[in-house]
């Protein structure tokens, strides 16, 4: 009975300071709309000492859901998030990261398997600028006719004359397994991952590895994976499918 208190407990936690996300609204620019952090509350940056490394999601109060090709190779030493802030290098709140839990699947020439959730090193402490996000359920399906965006800073893309680094999103198309798997072949598995495409005249390249992809009602059903090829409208953008690894992140915040 005990055990069981505790997962409603913890099952109830995870829909505590949620918040849905509001029509775009912001600059619009080939790379994407600007934003407020207060639109995207739940996106934070991963950095090595002073270097950016990917972006990630929060999931829960000392976790954070990325992809594992971004850290996988990296020290726990000298990583850290900053969260509640739209501009990269300033501003917000920035911690260190205990451990990092890549999924033990993960294989770094296919891609396959790339999540990871990072531990915190202290609780993040919920504001307007800082919420967790809603997760799907186990197995849940995601219709290609959700409205979803995809949000990032696009540093690594060629053509980013962004000098102050500003968080973007831009909205997009989910696209039919089959037409995933003609342009992929076997490195799609459509049981854990899920592809988008932008609309026209916008940039899926402002999503770096470990990008979230949410619902426009606040649910996390995509982080962004390595293997891709940028603003290519043959090559339709590739994310884990959160929804299949539920059960491995649920262990890992059932044990912090």
């Amino acid at each position: 009975m005990n055990n069981l208190v505790i997962i409603l407990l913890f099952c109830t936690n995870l829909l505590v300071n949620i918040v849905p996300i509001e029509s775009i609204k912001g600059k619009y620019s080939f790379e994407g709309y600007e934003t407020e952090i207060t639109d995207l509350p739940y996106h934070v940056a991963i950095l090595y000492h002073s270097s950016y490394l990917c972006s990630g999601a929060i999931i829960h109060e000392k976790a954070i859901l990325t992809a594992a090709g971004c850290i996988s190779s990296t020290p726990n030493y000298g990583l850290y998030i900053r969260a509640g802030s739209a501009r990269l290098q300033q501003g917000g709140y920035t911690i260190s990261v205990k451990s990092v839990h890549n999924h033990p699947n993960f294989n770094t020439i296919s891609g396959d398997y790339d999540v990871s959730v990072m531990v915190l090193a202290e609780s993040l402490q919920f504001t307007a600028e800082i919420k967790q996000i809603m997760l799907p359920a186990v197995l849940e399906d995601t219709s290609i006719n959700t409205a979803s965006i995809i949000s990032g800073w696009g540093v690594f893309y060629q053509t980013n004359t962004d000098n102050e680094n500003l968080l973007k999103m831009t909205p997009v198309n989910l696209v039919h397994n089959g037409d995933c798997q003609k342009v992929y072949g076997n490195q799609f598995k459509p049981s854990r991952m899920i592809c988008f495409d932008t609309e026209k005249n916008q940039d899926s390249c402002l999503v770096e590895i470990g990008g979230p992809l949410a619902t426009k009602n606040g649910k996390l059903i995509g982080i962004a994976s390595s293997g891709y090829n940028c603003n290519n409208p043959k090559y339709p953008r590739i994310c884990s499918k959160v929804a299949a690894y539920r059960e491995f992140i649920d262990q890992i915040l059932l044990s912090i």
